[in-house]
């Protein structure tokens, strides 16, 4: 330990607790311990305090503060190097000794706070609900569903009792009301918003959400609820604690600046001041999905404004997706829809990107058309002939669109007919010779122009792990997936709960271009990820790509992988 560091603690503590209580004397105790487990000392030539290390913006403020004290109290395991956040305490030109002094200041006034701070792993009541215990309960509420002997939704009336824990992270004990609404437990993240029933049923459940900020995890641990009751029967009635009021209407000022900047942002025109209030009521619509998306996010996405928050689900899906998984799959035939060979890979890097090896486009747009099929299918063979002949050609999705009579343009498509109709045809012809128009037009297709053929395709194994290795040594992947978070993605690993994006309801087509591991050092974890390459130009989500979580099949990300097979 280094010199003198000891001693700065013992002598602020003394400092600080002249004339404490038995309580304050046995957390000084505690604390004087910490002597025989050497595990706080400054790193050389580094603004880092071993055992408590920066985790930057991950970390909200409160929660590392109050989870150093927790392990600064009870010492660090000797078996076990921990290291933890200091973020709330670095602000610019901060040196190490301001950095010791605000952490042990703040060590030892919550060393002193009796009522009311949750610490060395006690429970301790709360009046009234805050914000994070509001996230708590609404995060709780939609995996509290199958549990409730009901076909209907029920929604968060109020947070009736509050506990909560200091561990490594809180644990939040509640006691909720649920209130019965008029929507169906399978109508997803709509649900939330979904209003009371005319004569509701009441619930109420006891539950335990474990949290810990700086790694995103979040999970219901706990949770035993009432058979629904008559609202008039119900004990709580008229006694709620923490009551929710509808989210802001059409008309309020915030909604009014915040569809005013997007109109701006995005360039937006609408022919009438009636169509002008109806996109502002269908923006408002679609901050509420995204809000709810992110309360249930476990990864690192953010959801909120994107270039389609002024359009309905129904246009988005319409005009954006085109994944048909209702037209019929071709059979094997022995060169279509073989089953691909998963080769043997010994040497696996922990990311690997296949723009980075020239074998991928710039990101292309589908614009207001539902060819999303069609460009997935381009996508993995343009990767395909650049890996077999060491050129990269942009191909076209417009002769797919147009020239497929297996599958319907701009009113969607499968990629395995699409393989086999390119064999049709004679090839693929470049983009420049047959350009992008976004709409369904007659065939044009010019044989003479024709650069690419195939002469198969390969259905992937429903495995990640198989995927990865064929992506690897072989290209980018077409894939199918469920769409339902992207209308409101921004950025970031995509992790959101199996109900908000199931993998039996894929509807839009895409391209595996990569994979890698995002690294969270503090707590010793990784996240492992999926890069996909989307059909919506280079404004949306990250550059044109978003991110999935890898290994647990997100969205049915596995479900539909293939490839085409170049002559």
């Amino acid at each position: 330990m280094r010199p003198g560091f000891h001693d700065a603690i013992l002598a602020l503590i003394k400092e600080k607790f002249a004339g404490a209580s038995a309580k304050d004397k046995l957390c000084i105790i505690s604390f004087d311990e910490m002597q025989l487990k050497p595990r706080l000392a400054y790193q050389r030539g580094d603004d880092v305090i071993e055992g408590f290390t920066d985790h930057g913006s991950l970390c909200r403020a409160n929660a590392c503060a109050d989870h150093a004290l927790v392990m600064m109290v009870r010492g660090v395991s000797v078996t076990k190097r921990w290291k933890q956040p200091i973020g709330f305490f670095l602000t610019s030109g901060t040196t190490k000794a301001v950095v010791q002094q605000q952490l042990l200041t703040h060590v030892s006034t919550r060393c002193r706070q009796g009522d009311g701070a949750a610490g060395l792993g006690e429970y301790r009541q709360h009046a009234e609900a805050d914000q994070t215990v509001l996230a708590m309960a609404r995060f709780a509420v939609p995996l509290l569903q199958p549990h409730i002997k009901s076909e209907k939704f029920f929604t968060l009336k109020s947070v009736d009792k509050i506990h909560k824990q200091l561990v490594s992270g809180t644990n939040y004990k509640l006691e909720v009301s649920l209130v019965e609404t008029g929507c169906h437990q399978e109508a997803g993240p709509s649900a939330l918003e979904c209003e009371p029933a005319d004569r509701p049923r009441i619930v109420t459940c006891r539950l335990v959400v474990y949290d810990q900020p700086w790694t995103g995890r979040r999970e219901l641990t706990k949770h035993r609820c009432t058979r629904p009751v008559a609202a008039h029967k119900h004990k709580g009635h008229g006694k709620s604690k923490t009551k929710f009021g509808k989210p802001l209407d059409a008309g309020s000022k915030r909604l009014r600046a915040q569809f005013g900047e997007f109109v701006r942002l995005f360039n937006r025109t609408y022919p009438s001041t009636e169509e002008y209030a109806r996109r502002m009521r269908v923006f408002g619509e679609n901050m509420k999905h995204a809000r709810n998306f992110q309360r249930m996010e476990r990864g690192t996405a953010q959801y909120g404004v994107t270039k389609f928050s002024d359009m309905t689900v129904e246009e988005f899906r319409a005009t954006q997706l085109g994944l048909d998984t209702s037209l019929p799959r071709p059979a094997p035939d022995g060169r279509f829809r073989q089953t691909a060979a998963i080769p043997e890979v010994d040497d696996m890097p922990t990311n690997w990107d296949w723009r980075e090896k020239g074998a991928v486009t710039p990101v292309k747009n589908q614009g207001q058309c539902g060819s999303c099929w069609a460009f997935s299918v381009t996508g993995n063979v343009e990767g395909q002939y650049f890996i077999k002949h060491g050129q990269l050609l942009s191909l076209s999705e417009q002769e797919l669109v147009d020239c497929d009579t297996d599958d319907h343009g701009c009113q969607g498509g499968l990629p395995d007919q699409a393989y086999k109709f390119i064999e049709f045809l004679g090839g693929l012809e470049e983009e420049k010779d047959y350009p992008y128009e976004g709409r369904n037009d007659q065939c044009r297709l010019n044989r003479t122009d024709l650069r690419v053929k195939l002469t198969g395709s390969l259905d992937l194994p429903k495995n990640e792990a198989d995927i990865q290795k064929w992506l690897y040594k072989n290209g980018p992947v077409s894939i199918g997936v469920n769409a339902n978070p992207l209308m409101f993605y921004r950025g970031g690993i995509i992790d959101v709960w199996s109900f908000l994006c199931r993998a039996s309801a894929i509807d839009h087509g895409v391209l595996l271009v990569g994979f890698g591991e995002k690294s969270y050092p503090v707590v010793n974890k990784t996240k492992p990820f999926w890069i996909v390459k989307n059909s919506w130009g280079a404004d949306w989500g990250e550059q044109g790509y978003f991110r999935l979580y890898r290994g647990s099949d997100e969205c049915g990300v596995q479900d539909m992988a293939s490839s085409s097979i170049v002559a």
